[in-house]
C-alpha cells in the first residue's frame, strides 16, 4: 500500500469518526401521543385547569411512560372520526359500545359518569318508565352513547345538539322539555357558563340515573403499536390509583 493511499484511508476514517459519534450520541426523538376529546367540563375543556380532570390524568399517565402529549378539543363526532382514521392515537372520555369496539381498542375505565334525564323544575315532569316520555322533546348530544334502552327507544322525540351546553340553553329557553346529561357536566356548566341564566336548583335530576357509565380512552386501531399502548395505559392507571395521585386529581377538579 502506498503512503498516499494509506493517508487517504486514514483521513476518511478520521472524518467518519465525528459523524458516527454524533449519531450515536444524538438524543432519541421525543415520543408523542396525540389525543383528542370534546369540550366536556369538568372532564375536559380549554378553560379548565390543565384542560380538565381527564386531560390532566392522561397527561400524567403518559408522562410516566415517557411520552409528551398533544391534546385537541374538537366536536365529539369529529374527534371520533379523526381518531378512527388514525389522525390521533386516542380519543378519551368515551363510553363503551359494541359499534365503537369494532373501530377502537378500549382502555380500562378511569372514572364513572352518572347520566341523568333532567328537566326544569317548573316543568313538573314525572315518569316511571321511558314510554311515559313520549310527549316530551329530549335533548341529546350528537354521537354520544347513552343507555342501551334509551338509545333503542326510537319512539322518543330526540333532538340532537353539538354539545351539552347547547342542550341546556335550549332546555332553559323552553325549546326542550328534558335533556340527557352527566350530572357533573350539568352542574359545572350551570355554575360557570355565562350563557346559562339558571341555578343548579332549577334543574331536576330524575332518579335513578339513566345509567352509570364507565369512561374510557379509545385507541385507534389504525395506529401501529396500539395494543402495547393500551396495556401500558392500564398498568400505569392502576399505579396512579394505588399511589393516591388519582384521588388528588379528583379533589383538584372538584369531583370530591
Amino acid at each position: 500500500m502506498t503512503r498516499r493511499v494509506f493517508a487517504g484511508i486514514l483521513i476518511a476514517l478520521l472524518l467518519a469518526l465525528p459523524l458516527s459519534a454524533t449519531a450515536a450520541g444524538a438524543p432519541d426523538v421525543q415520543k408523542q401521543i396525540k389525543m383528542t376529546t370534546c369540550y366536556w367540563q369538568p372532564y375536559a375543556g380549554v378553560n379548565l385547569t390543565n384542560l380538565g380532570f381527564a386531560s390532566e390524568l392522561l397527561t400524567i399517565l403518559f408522562k410516566r411512560l415517557g411520552y409528551e402529549t398533544k391534546i385537541d378539543i374538537l366536536p365529539w363526532k369529529r374527534a371520533m372520526i379523526s381518531t378512527a382514521q388514525g389522525k390521533y392515537d386516542l380519543v378519551y372520555n368515551a363510553y363503551y359500545s359494541k359499534e365503537r369496539a369494532a373501530e377502537f381498542a378500549f382502555s380500562d375505565p378511569y372514572i364513572h359518569s352518572r347520566v341523568y334525564l333532567c328537566s326544569r323544575k317548573d316543568a313538573n315532569i314525572s315518569f316511571s318508565r321511558l314510554e311515559d316520555l313520549k310527549p316530551y322533546r329530549i335533548g341529546v348530544v350528537m354521537g354520544y352513547v347513552n343507555s342501551p334502552e334509551f338509545d333503542r327507544a326510537d319512539y322518543l322525540k330526540k333532538d340532537q345538539a353539538v354539545t351539552d351546553l347547547h342542550n341546556l340553553k335550549k332546555l332553559f329557553g323552553k325549546r326542550l322539555d328534558m335533556v340527557v346529561v352527566d350530572k357533573y357536566v350539568a352542574v359545572q356548566l350551570i355554575k360557570t357558563s355565562p350563557f346559562l341564566i339558571a341555578n343548579v336548583t332549577d334543574l331536576v335530576f330524575h332518579e335513578p340515573p339513566l345509567i352509570n357509565m364507565p369512561v374510557h380512552a379509545m385507541f385507534s386501531r389504525k395506529v401501529p403499536g396500539y395494543k402495547k399502548r393500551v396495556a401500558q395505559f392500564n398498568r400505569v392507571l392502576s399505579e396512579i390509583i394505588a399511589d393516591g395521585t388519582f384521588d388528588t386529581l379528583l379533589e383538584i377538579h372538584h369531583f370530591k
